[in-house]
């Protein structure tokens, strides 16, 4: 006798970044990133939570630097309002 939602169907071996799935018929290798954290060029952080999900083309391990000019761009406006903050504008 076989349990319900059993299978006696041999589980397939599974790779890196993969796991078996069973798909009602049969043993499926799906993709398996989940818990991989990654960044796109814009900054954004992302995180795997799903079977199946795959990392995106030009995905970063790690968080991009910010440009020089977006940097000097952001310490400008904090001068300018500290400065204007200073004169009572």
């Amino acid at each position: 006798m076989v349990p319900g939602f059993a299978t006696l169907q041999e589980k397939p071996d599974a790779g890196e970044d993969e796991v078996a799935v069973w798909s009602g018929d049969a043993w499926e290798l799906r993709p398996d990133f989940r818990g991989h954290e990654y960044w796109l060029d814009d900054g954004s952080h992302h995180a795997i939570t799903l079977i199946g999900v795959e990392l995106p083309e030009g995905a970063l391990d790690q968080k991009p630097p910010i440009a020089r000019d977006v940097q000097h761009a952001a310490a400008l406006a904090r001068v300018n309002q500290e400065h204007a903050r200073y004169l009572g504008c």
